[in-house]
């Protein structure tokens, strides 16, 4: 299982690629482990089951849902992370390089149950919260006791 990029591995990583958060995108990369995996135990769901990620960044949450057995699909609307997603992501989850705002995800998604995961940017994490409970069937509302939460 990993563990996670630390902030010194997420600085690394993103100087080697020659990339930086966007502001116009208004990323905020996960750089604590802790909270991927907290993030990640929070679902209540078995391996195997589908999981639409919005925002992947550097991937470090991604890889944790594929190291624990779930299909990740995920949308990155910045295409200068696909280097680096590459590496660290390999073929083990699809990422689609797509504004996940303009995809119609009922359409796009199988007619099987999916659950959203996501470290969403504050600027579209509204608006497409609400836009997935009122038009993707498909996404499963997953529920956490207080004590629970992150």
């Amino acid at each position: 299982m990993t563990r996670g990029q630390t902030r010194t591995e997420l600085i690394e990583l993103l100087d080697r690629h020659g990339v930086s958060p966007s502001k116009r995108y208004g990323q905020n990369f996960l750089a604590d482990p802790n909270i991927v995996s907290k993030i990640v135990g929070l679902i209540d769901a078995p391996a195997g089951t589908r999981i639409l990620e919005i925002g992947p960044g550097t991937g470090t949450l991604t890889l944790e849902l594929v190291e624990r057995g779930f299909e990740v699909l995920a949308y990155e609307i910045d295409h200068s992370l696909r280097p680096l997603l590459i590496e660290v992501i390999g073929s083990r989850a699809v990422v689609r390089f797509e504004d996940a705002t303009k995809v119609c995800l009922a359409e796009t998604l199988s007619d099987e149950h999916w659950w959203l995961v996501a470290n969403l940017p504050y600027n579209i994490g509204t608006p497409l919260i609400l836009d997935v409970l009122r038009h993707v069937p498909q996404i499963e509302i997953g529920r956490a006791s207080c004590r629970e939460r992150v």
